[in-house]
């Protein structure tokens, strides 16, 4: 189903690969962030946070540098939840992204990561201009202290 011809039942079979939480599928999962639509990279990204499986981390840091906004967050977050400290610079770089919704997914995942190179960063989201940015990375900077 990953190869289908219908973008809509690839990123259905992303999705549902990654409720099943089997890392056995991970390597299909990673020939799909190349798929043309962002819908079906971005139900890719969110299946591999779900699976976490570290295998996954090249391809999720290298799912940053999306055109797409959407696909970015996804892959911050899903980056967060497998908690692998090879994403952090990445991640800290992602603080400063003009879509607000990256930098507030980076927070999170930082904070998740719990890498304590990231406080610095993490507290100069302090002045962003979004509340909800500002809120997350305090969230992450208490889990850092």
């Amino acid at each position: 189903m990953l190869k289908s011809d219908w973008s809509d039942t690839r990123a259905e079979a992303a999705e549902a690969l990654g409720k099943l939480s089997d890392s056995k599928s991970v390597e299909s999962l990673h020939g799909s962030l190349n798929d043309k639509y962002s819908w079906v990279r971005e139900a890719t990204v969110w299946a591999l946070g779900v699976i976490g499986d570290e295998r996954s981390v090249e391809y999720l840091l290298k799912s940053t540098f999306d055109d797409k906004p959407l696909v970015r967050r996804a892959a911050a977050e899903s980056l967060g939840a497998i908690r692998d400290a090879q994403s952090v610079d990445r991640l800290i770089s992602l603080l400063s992204d003009q879509d607000y919704e990256i930098r507030e997914a980076a927070a999170w995942a930082l904070g998740e990561i719990g890498e304590s190179r990231a406080k610095m960063e993490l507290s100069k989201l302090r002045f962003d201009g979004r509340k909800e940015v500002r809120e997350t990375a305090q969230i992450s900077l208490n889990k850092l202290i």
